[in-house]
């Protein structure tokens, strides 16, 4: 994932991403239900869900993003990536000001802006996730 791609990302996909790049959700396949009809579908699940520990969702298409909190909307969702992030080690600072909100994850020297504080916090998540990934294969900035 590049910085423009992140800078791209919007809505249950910027959800997805979070989860998967800095939260530890697994892509995981929904196993087939008792009719056989539903089920074979790729979803992003906690790490801690195996798949004898499924249940099943409504019936019908199974969104890739079910099992997803709403990182970039719902600011408790939010707060849990702030959770996760911050760390003794770990500056990370939220500022507002001019109708903006950013996000500063010291250790990986990154800043994200948005309007609205989860999308913030979700960005800067991201991006402090990719540049540590560059860090770790070798270099690169994020």
């Amino acid at each position: 994932m590049t910085r423009e791609q992140i800078t791209a990302l919007e809505g249950r996909k910027l959800d997805a991403a979070v989860a998967e790049h800095v939260m530890g959700y697994r892509r995981r396949i929904v196993p087939k239900d008792v009719d056989g009809k539903h089920g074979g579908t790729e979803v992003l699940v906690p790490a801690s869900v195996d798949h004898d520990s499924f249940c099943y969702p409504p019936k019908g298409p199974i969104p890739f993003t079910f099992f997803v909190p709403h990182y970039s909307t719902d600011i408790a969702a939010a707060w849990e990536v702030v959770q996760h992030l911050a760390t003794p080690d770990e500056a990370l600072t939220m500022t507002y000001g001019k109708g903006d909100w950013v996000v500063a994850v010291g250790s990986a020297e990154v800043v994200a802006s948005s309007k609205s504080a989860p999308e913030a916090i979700c960005r800067a998540s991201l991006l402090a996730a990719l540049k540590r990934a560059a860090e770790k294969n070798g270099g690169g900035e994020a």
